[in-house]
């Protein structure tokens, strides 16, 4: 690894990226990153077919430092796999409160469906209990519009919480 500072114009964000993007997030971190300074270098992996860095962690970071018209970035260059970026990414994000519930559950069918791994490779790696990505894992059965409902302001009527999600998955399905 090695840190470096990069143009802006040669980063792009990684489709290995696991977290989404509310605008709101955005201009708030700007005001603080214009106030305070970037505190944490992006991580980025570099990709000779689109000859950019790609970012695996920090879109956020790199969103507001953009949109502050900043010309450079400070980042950590990593040479890893695929595989490897996605787990930098997860647990860029994973052990923050802040990442939304349907990119987890997103995330993890990801790991499993694209990558092959169960429940309790991806514990080991991620520090997260398996029966919690288990529990992730049914959810990714339910359509994308559901799933951004489990990310409704607590306060909003079109919130549902994580384990009414659960239920709905166990909830059997018929043509009647």
């Amino acid at each position: 690894m090695s840190i470096k500072e990069i143009k802006i114009k040669d980063l792009q964000i990684s489709p290995l990226n696991v977290r989404s993007i509310l605008k709101d997030d955005i201009d708030e971190l700007s005001e603080n990153i214009n106030q305070h300074g970037l505190l944490n270098p992006l991580t980025v992996v570099y990709n000779q077919k689109s000859n950019k860095y790609e970012i695996i962690a920090g879109q956020r970071r790199y969103l507001a430092i953009k949109k502050l018209n900043h010309p450079t970035i400070l980042c950590n260059v990593v040479d890893k796999s695929d595989q490897d970026c996605i787990f930098i990414s997860i647990v860029e994000n994973v052990q923050r409160n802040t990442m939304k519930l349907s990119d987890k559950v997103k995330m993890y069918q990801k790991l499993h469906n694209n990558f092959n791994y169960d429940s309790e490779e991806m514990s080991k790696k991620i520090n997260i209990s398996s029966k919690t990505i288990k529990q992730y894992l049914k959810l990714s059965s339910l359509s994308d519009k559901i799933l951004d409902r489990l990310d409704e302001p607590i306060n909003s009527s079109k919130k549902i919480s994580l384990e009414f999600a659960v239920h709905l998955v166990s909830l059997p399905i018929t043509d009647d």
